[in-house]
């Protein structure tokens, strides 16, 4: 299974997501994305997902929609509803 989280930009809501769903399902194929990623991953994503024992399953760095084929992917859950329409345009 290939799920997508997508957000804004791509650090904080859909990277932590992403990264708890890696610690708790490893056999998921997890990614997340943002609809308008410009920023590095937040700090305090780092900081709640280490609390949390997941630091581990975090990204570098955010990545775009824009370079995702959602198409492949099984299940997309986006952070907003505004996401899920920008989601959509791109299939």
């Amino acid at each position: 299974m290939k799920v997508l989280f997508v957000c804004s930009g791509n650090a904080y809501r859909s990277p932590v997501a992403g990264a708890l769903l890696k610690k708790f399902r490893p056999d998921i194929d997890v990614v997340s994305a943002g609809t308008h990623a410009a920023i590095p991953v937040s700090d305090e994503a780092k900081e709640y997902l280490a609390r949390e024992n997941a630091v581990d399953h975090l990204k570098e760095k955010p990545e775009s929609l824009d370079n995702k084929r959602i198409d492949k992917y099984d299940l997309i859950i986006t952070m907003k509803q505004e996401h899920r329409l920008e989601s959509m345009s791109k299939m």
